[in-house]
């Protein structure tokens, strides 16, 4: 299973609070899951092969019961899953899958080790472009679960209702191969920071400078809409490096360096890639 582009919290440290850069709206995730293993994993351990969206600030207000993005899976498909804890690991969930190569779409209710699917369609045509980004969404309430394309509440692909519903905290995205999901955040960086010492993420540079202290470097990425870290090393030249947002980046371990990145929602929602 891989799993890259997302957003880990660690212990944060709070390095800058006089300069406010611009607002984060957009985070993108791609996922990859084993589906063979899924398929063999008992229902309980299937949000193992979900990426969480709990990590990004992405989980939805109660209120609201509504969730959405845009996905990219080569007219593949993916799922979508709803339970009843931020983590996933809550021991109710619904998972709305949708299979683009076979027309399929089902909902799903699982409980503990019972899974029962609630409801299923053949639609062609359910990811309208392959090669590009097609909007979905999910709403629910009062056990009504939907599920459709484009504008949130138009173009409903599928419906169906849950007579014991449960509250949703927790939203957790996968794919049958590999997949990209571009979602939208409301999100404005305070000037927090979570520090991962002795690591370096390599990736493609905004710039590289010189700076005395990591408080500077710090200054310098929050100034820019697109800095969602820096890497920084203490003494010498060159030592602030600032990662440009965009990228799939990874981390590895560096005796030398400390990789700081970006909260977007106060002391939380880190950005850090693996």
């Amino acid at each position: 299973m891989t799993k890259k582009c997302f957003i880990v919290t660690f212990e944060c440290v709070y390095i800058l609070t006089a300069v406010l850069g611009n607002r984060i709206d957009e985070i993108v995730i791609e996922t990859l899951t084993n589906r063979d293993n899924y398929s063999s994993a008992s229902v309980h351990d299937k949000y193992i092969y979900y990426t969480s969206l709990t990590p990004f600030g992405l989980v939805p207000p109660i209120s609201e019961n509504v969730t959405s993005f845009e996905m990219n899976a080569g007219c593949q498909g993916g799922c979508i899953l709803l339970n009843d804890a931020a983590n996933l690991e809550g021991n109710n969930s619904y998972e709305i899958c949708f299979n683009a190569f076979h027309f399929l779409i089902y909902i799903a209710r699982m409980s503990g080790d019972d899974s029962v699917v609630l409801k299923t369609v053949d639609i062609p045509e359910i990811l309208t472009i392959c090669d590009d980004y097609t909007q979905v969404w999910v709403r629910w309430k009062d056990g009504v679960i939907g599920f459709g394309t484009g504008s949130i509440g138009l173009n409903e692909k599928i419906t169906t209702t849950d007579s014991k519903p449960f509250r949703v905290y927790g939203v957790g995205v996968t794919s049958f191969y590999l997949g990209v999901w571009r979602v939208n955040i409301k999100a404005i960086p305070t000037g927090y920071y979570c520090a991962m010492t002795y690591t370096y993420c390599y990736t493609q540079l905004l710039s590289v400078s010189t700076q005395k202290i990591k408080t500077y470097c710090a200054s310098e990425c929050q100034k820019s809409n697109d800095c969602v870290g820096f890497n920084y090393r203490y003494g010498g030249s060159m030592n602030c490096e600032l990662i440009e947002g965009g990228n799939i980046i990874e981390t590895e371990d560096d005796y030398e360096w400390h990789y700081y990145a970006k909260c977007l929602q106060d002391k939380t929602a880190c950005l850090k890639c693996r």
